[in-house]
């Protein structure tokens, strides 16, 4: 037979545990209907590998609430945070991570203006390549090297000069960083003080 303590401790687990799915499956039912997480898919999804600060500026919102709410994000495995070579940036859960590691590479310093530079101009020379952007080559050579050795540039020697081209992992990557249309503003559609109640359930 058991006894009367053993049966309450066990019913107790069981409520515990049926309370606690309830409250996740409720939170997960928020995080797809909320009018600020709905509008930070949108915005992933058409800027992806941002910072908070640059999604907390174009939300119009503080810092500290659009952390909240990529944390619920990312609890319900909507999205997910990445760190590569000193960027911290945000993605949708879709996005392959090889995909989001090189976004960030080219998210890093003035990596993307040089890529966006080499894939309109391909086979510009060393020279060309800091005349035109107005970059020393002691930068441009670290940008080179990092992009090279993900695949994203390629350097080829003729003599005595050096000239870039993009790669087709490039090509495939840049449309996702410059065509993608900006998500309109969240409600209420412009910058406050402080965010609306709703937003900081």
């Amino acid at each position: 037979m058991l006894d009367g303590s053993w049966l309450e401790a066990v019913s107790f687990a069981v409520f515990v545990g049926v309370a606690a799915l309830a409250m996740a499956r409720n939170r997960r039912t928020d995080g797809k209907t909320h009018p600020l997480r709905a509008w930070l898919r949108s915005f992933l999804a058409s800027r992806p590998g941002l910072p908070v600060h640059a999604i907390s500026k174009s939300a119009g919102v503080t810092r500290r609430t659009v952390e909240h709410h990529l944390e619920v994000l990312e609890w319900c495995g909507d999205a997910f945070g990445l760190r590569e070579a000193g960027v911290h940036g945000y993605f949708l859960a879709r996005t392959p991570l090889d995909a989001a590691q090189s976004i960030l590479l080219l998210r890093r310093g003035r990596v993307l203006e040089l890529v966006s530079y080499a894939a309109k101009t391909p086979g510009r020379t060393q020279t060309d390549v800091t005349a035109g952007l107005g970059m020393g080559r002691r930068v441009l050579r670290v940008y080179v090297d990092l992009l090279v050795g993900a695949g994203l540039l390629e350097e080829r020697r003729v003599g005595a000069r050096r000239l870039y081209y993009p790669t087709p992992r490039l090509l495939r990557i840049l449309p996702l960083l410059e065509d993608a249309p900006m998500p309109a503003p969240p409600p209420p559609g412009r910058p406050a003080p402080r965010p609306p109640e709703e937003w900081r359930k």
